[in-house]
């Protein structure tokens, strides 16, 4: 995720256009959310949370990998080739996060669950915020060698990402009462949630939420140019 926040940088580097980074900022997040909504039905068809989990996490290396190379295609493609890896790098990401968060609830017991996960979220918040404030430092050192940063971050993206797949095939996988319609079920669950999203408090809630979001989304791709181009 930390590796994530450099994708932009790299893209401007590379000469992304306003139109390129707006694409670049959009394609992951519509790949996330349509992850999210499979990611029910590959666990059925998988058949454990386990599976399904190391298995993305192993084929979400791909694209880091791959990455890595970007800038020695030629011409534009580099740009198009980023968005592309990038979207299916979030993909992937994304359709393990619902059986992980239903995997590690089974792990951790109930009386110790709240402690150990929000120990677990404070010490992720502060290696992100610690680790991007490094990597920021070294590629802004590394000035006309800035490239070879980039390709490196992109290579230590690919190597963590293999770590993480050790370590999650380690774990305990324990069975899911999680059952093959409702996989079905979800879906139309989701969709009679979105019919009736006005009559609910959590739909009141989703929609404040999506307008901040939209808000954001405007935002974010143009101002990071705006920081690195006119600001410097």
């Amino acid at each position: 995720l930390v590796i994530l926040g450099f994708i932009a940088p790299f893209a401007i580097f590379l000469g992304a256009s306003p139109f390129q980074l707006g694409l670049l900022s959009a394609l992951p997040k519509l790949f996330n959310a349509l992850g999210q909504i499979q990611a029910a039905r590959l666990v059925s068809t998988l058949g454990s949370r386990k599976r399904m989990v190391t298995r993305m996490v192993l084929y979400s290396t791909i694209p880091w990998a791959l990455m890595a190379l970007t800038p020695f295609l030629p011409g534009s493609s580099q740009i198009w080739a980023l968005i592309i890896l990038s979207g299916i790098a979030v993909a992937l990401m994304s359709m393990l996060e619902p059986a992980w968060g239903s995997w590690i609830s089974d792990l951790v017991p109930l009386s110790e669950r709240g402690k150990i996960l929000g120990t677990r979220l404070s010490v992720a918040t502060l290696f992100t915020f610690t680790f991007s404030l490094i990597i920021a430092s070294l590629l802004d050192r590394l000035a006309d060698a800035v490239l070879w940063g980039f390709i490196g971050l992109f290579a230590l993206a690919f190597n963590l990402r293999l770590i993480s797949y050790v370590f999650f095939s380690g774990m305990s996988d324990l069975s899911s009462s999680f059952k093959s319609h409702e996989a079905s079920n979800s879906i139309n669950g989701l969709w009679y949630f979105a019919k009736n999203i006005h009559n609910s408090n959590l739909g009141a809630f989703t929609i404040y939420i999506l307008v901040l979001y939209f808000g954001m989304g405007l935002v974010a791709p143009i101002y990071a140019l705006y920081l690195i181009r006119d600001l410097g």
